[in-house]
């Protein structure tokens, strides 16, 4: 066995993050188990029982190749051999719960249900199977993530599997880090592999990878949209219907988000994890309306770059959602919303709102604009639009009073034409 490091943890009490006051764990090269990375001792990633029937297998050791992918050529693994696997990973490695990654051919691999093996073992709702498939479709990534995290709240170690532990199992460990440690993409993909080449197990995680699994192919309730790598994204849904129009949040930052807190030195601001926007919506507990908030960045807008924009870009052009929200700093807000304009956005609607002060402040305007903007939606079929204090404004044509800080509407030009029947 390897041992992932002095400070790994074993579940089951203390520190969640790994780092501190627990013994001594190790990681099983021959089922490539272990953890998704040094910063977590709850999530781990590993191989099924087919990896047992390797000739010669042995369940630890150091010096044996990786686990091979399971193929049908190879004989139906026994129940016998499955349950062999969950006894070694209950009572060696402390996992209480499962979430299997196998696909239905996968599935047949067996002579018997493997998920009624282990909700036997570990109890029907310890086990979660997500299909490679089903990854991508309607409701399952947040079903990944609330089946991670209730494991992680309730300090139970959980072990992700597919057939071999490398590519789909890799997958979903780079979402953990993603989500839970607000990692970007492709630092989340780094972490896994390289801990894994660490430890001598084998995890074949990539940015394309991870990308697909937060990319469904078609809007649902609570649909993951595309990321560029260094976004993350919060969801929700209670659309009990199914036919709620879903939004997306895309937050950039500005005053809307910005965090006050009381220091030595006074008040001097920053951004927090949470973006005004949950804390907004979370509050009204608002019935067949699912959103998802997708973080490209947290800056003031005067340091909002073209790559930030470009990300924004990026989000709505390549989800399959058709109604966006972005919040966003005032001071560049309208130069970001034209800009986007520019960027033929056909069947979509984009709203570009902000705040006169922070969300957390008493007297702000947060609220009541995002409420706006969220209203301007059902309005419009397709464009960018400006909402301000109660104004909705095509990008084209929104304004702002620099004496009063005021968002307003532009008048219309004469056309070349109205000119000459003037003069005339």
């Amino acid at each position: 066995m390897n041992d992932y490091g002095r400070n790994a943890a074993a579940a089951g009490g203390g520190d969640r993050s790994g780092m501190t006051s627990r013994p001594l764990v190790s990681v099983s090269t021959s089922l490539n188990m272990g953890p998704a990375s040094h910063r977590d001792s709850i999530v781990w990633g590993g191989s099924g029982s087919r990896a047992l029937q390797k000739p010669n297998a042995r369940i630890s050791g150091t010096a044996h190749a990786p686990t091979p992918r399971a193929t049908p050529r190879t004989p139906r693994t026994p129940r016998t051999a499955v349950r062999s696997w969950l006894n070694i990973i209950r009572n060696t490695y402390g996992v209480k719960r499962l979430l299997v990654v196998l696909t239905n051919e996968e599935l047949g691999f067996y002579e018997e249900d493997i998920l009624e093996e282990y909700a036997i073992a570990l109890g029907k709702s310890a086990v979660l199977r997500v299909d490679t498939g089903t990854t991508r479709s309607r409701g399952a990534v947040p079903k990944i993530l609330k089946f991670l995290l209730g494991a992680f709240d309730a300090n139970e170690r959980v072990l992700v599997h597919c057939a071999s532990g490398q590519v789909r199992t890799a997958a979903v460990l780079s979402l953990w880090l993603h989500h839970k440690y607000l990692l970007d993409a492709a630092s989340a993909v780094d972490e896994i592999n390289a801990f894994a080449a660490s430890h001598q197990l084998r995890r074949e995680a990539s940015v394309p990878r991870l990308l697909r699994l937060l990319n469904p192919p078609a809007i649902g309730a609570s649909s993951m949209a595309f990321a560029p790598p260094s976004c993350k994204r919060v969801f929700h849904s209670d659309d009990q219907s199914g036919s709620s129009p879903h939004v997306v949040f895309i937050q950039t930052g500005g005053t809307i988000d910005k965090d006050y807190p009381r220091s030595s030195g006074g008040y001097a601001f920053e951004f927090g994890e949470e973006a005004a926007v949950v804390r907004v919506l979370r509050k009204l507990r608002l019935r067949d309306f699912s959103y998802e908030v997708i973080r490209v960045c947290a800056k003031d807008s005067t340091e909002i770059t073209q790559s930030d924009r470009e990300a924004v870009l990026d989000i709505i052009k390549n989800t399959p959602a058709s109604k966006f929200v972005v919040t966003h700093g005032t001071d560049t807000l309208i130069q970001t919303a034209k800009w986007l304009m520019r960027n033929d956005i056909r069947k979509k609607a984009v709203v570009c709102t902000g705040a006169m002060k922070p969300q957390l402040f008493v007297d702000s305007d947060a609220s009541f604009n995002i409420g706006a903007a969220v209203g301007a939606l059902s309005l419009v079929a397709e464009g960018v639009f400006v909402c301000m204090s109660g104004r909705v404004v095509p990008a084209a044509r929104a304004s702002r009073n620099i004496d009063t800080g005021v968002f307003t509407i532009e008048a219309p030009k004469p056309s070349s034409a109205g000119v000459v029947r003037v003069l005339q």
